[in-house]
C-alpha cells in the first residue's frame, strides 16, 4: 500500500472486519496455536478501533493522537509475536517454555501486587483465583510465579534485523517515531501539532504501518486449516490492500 485516500483504506478495515465475524477459530491450549489466537484477537480489535477512529479525521483532527498510540501498539505486537514465533524454530525442545515465561510476565508484576497486601484471608483468595486460572504458570505446589522472561521491544528488534529481516527494521522504526506520540517530551507536541494538520500525509503514513501488521495476520490465519470460502476471502483481502 504505496498511496492512499481515506475510502480505500476504510474499504479494507471494513472488509477485515467482515472476515473476522466469519473466521471460526477453535481455542487450542497448545502453545503455539494459543499465541496465534491471541494475536488474531488483538489484530482483530485494533482493527475495529482503527474503523472507528479513522472516519473522524477530517472531522476531528485530534483522532490522530488516539491512532499514533494504537499504532505503535500494532507495531509493539508485530515485533513481539514474530520474535516469540521465531522462537519455536530457535528452540525446538524449551520454545514453550520460553514462550509461556514470556506470557508470565504481567502475571508476575499482578502476584507481586498481590503480596503486597496485609490482609492474608484477601491474599491467598486471590493466588488461588489466580492459580485456578493460570495453573501453568505457577510451580507447582506453590504460590509462586513460573520465572518470568523480560524482554524490550528494542532488544526483540535487533534480534530480529540482525536476522536481515527489513520489515522488522520498518517496523522498529514505526514503533519509535508513533512512540512519541506516548511519551511526554520536547517533540511530543510538536509531532502532535504537525500530524493534526496533514491529513493526507497521515494517511499514507497509516496505511505503510498497518500494512506490516496485515501482512503478519494473513501469514497468522494461513496457518490455520479454514475453509476454501474464507481463503478466497483472504485473497481478495491481499488484493484490495495491493491495489
Amino acid at each position: 500500500m504505496k498511496t492512499m485516500n481515506l475510502d480505500k483504506f476504510l474499504n479494507i478495515l471494513q472488509k477485515i472486519d467482515d472476515f473476522n465475524s466469519k473466521l471460526i477459530l477453535n481455542e487450542d491450549k497448545e502453545v503455539v496455536n494459543e499465541l496465534k489466537l491471541f494475536y488474531i484477537k488483538r489484530f482483530y480489535s485494533f482493527s475495529n478501533s482503527l474503523l472507528s477512529l479513522i472516519p473522524n479525521m477530517e472531522k476531528n483532527k485530534f483522532s490522530i493522537i488516539s491512532i499514533g498510540v494504537i499504532l505503535r501498539t500494532c507495531m509493539s505486537d508485530f515485533i513481539t509475536f514474530y520474535y516469540l514465533f521465531g522462537q519455536v524454530k530457535k528452540k525446538p525442545n524449551e520454545y514453550e517454555e520460553v514462550i509461556r515465561r514470556f506470557m508470565a510476565d504481567n502475571l508476575d508484576y499482578l502476584h507481586k501486587d498481590i503480596s503486597k497486601i496485609t490482609d492474608k484471608k484477601k491474599r491467598e483468595n486471590l493466588f488461588s483465583i489466580m492459580k485456578m486460572k493460570w495453573p501453568e504458570y505457577f510451580i507447582e505446589n506453590k504460590n509462586e510465579i513460573i520465572k518470568p522472561l523480560r524482554k524490550s521491544i528494542s532488544e526483540m528488534a535487533k534480534e530480529l534485523i540482525n536476522e536481515g529481516k527489513t520489515e522488522h527494521k520498518d517496523a522498529y522504526e514505526y514503533y519509535n517515531y508513533l512512540s512519541k506520540f506516548e511519551h511526554i517530551g520536547k517533540l511530543t507536541i510538536d509531532l502532535q501539532e504537525y500530524h493534526e494538520n496533514n491529513l493526507n500525509e497521515n494517511l499514507n503514513k497509516l496505511a505503510v504501518t498497518y500494512s506490516l501488521y496485515l501482512d503478519s495476520f494473513i501469514c497468522v490465519v494461513n496457518s490455520f486449516n479454514i475453509s476454501n470460502q474464507l481463503k478466497t476471502e483472504l485473497n481478495e483481502l491481499i488484493e484490495t490492500a495491493k491495489n
